[in-house]
């Protein structure tokens, strides 16, 4: 099975944890977060470390020796967005590795793809780097509410290509939840099952 998992390093774990709970991840041990496909992994870091706030991403494979792990929500997936240059050689990759194509932008500066367990993107961009985001199949107005509901100043913003939801990590950086494209002009779609 083909997942998606994001490590977050941080030295706020407590910050994280509540946040990821609010957002409806639940807990598979005590710094492992599940969505309702894709996981959150924190590692801890000293305060003042250089790479507090930065995540990493991982497509794999689960080891099928593995016991049954925690849901959460199920209309949450975690989005594993990697921005690269070589938006070509990275798709061509996550094929190779039997990620199924979802959606492709018809001037090749986004592609993304359904996992097993897990959704991943890749964005052009002139450096290369690793976001997590996460795909909310659901009311967006419901979710804001929940998350301000745990004290999270959660927003949502209406773009044109479908709504969103900026929620501020305890990092200060932010973290976007999509709520499915809902305007496909300038994409092409392909026959990937996104559950």
């Amino acid at each position: 099975m083909l997942h998606a998992e994001a490590t977050i390093y941080t030295s706020r774990p407590d910050a994280y944890a509540h946040l990821l709970r609010a957002l409806g991840l639940s807990a598979v041990d005590e710094l492992t977060f599940a969505a309702g496909r894709g996981r959150v992994r924190l590692e801890v870091l000293a305060v003042g470390d250089a790479r507090d706030g930065t995540c990493e991403h991982l497509v794999g494979r689960a080891d099928p020796s593995d016991p049954p792990r925690a849901r959460g929500d199920g209309r949450l997936s975690v989005l594993l967005i990697t921005y690269t240059p070589d938006v070509e050689s990275a798709t061509a990759d996550l094929r190779r590795r039997g990620a199924r194509p979802r959606l492709s932008a018809h001037d090749g500066v986004w592609a993304d793809f359904v996992l097993d367990d897990g959704l991943v993107a890749v964005h052009r961009d002139v450096e290369e780097a690793a976001e997590l985001a996460f795909e909310y199949d659901g009311d967006v107005d419901a979710l804001v509410g929940r998350l301000r509901t745990a004290g999270v100043g959660a927003y949502p913003i209406d773009e044109t290509y479908a709504r969103t939801v900026h929620v501020p990590r305890p990092d200060g950086h932010g973290v976007l939840v999509v709520n499915g494209r809902t305007d496909p002009y300038g994409f092409e779609a392909h026959d990937a099952d996104p559950r």
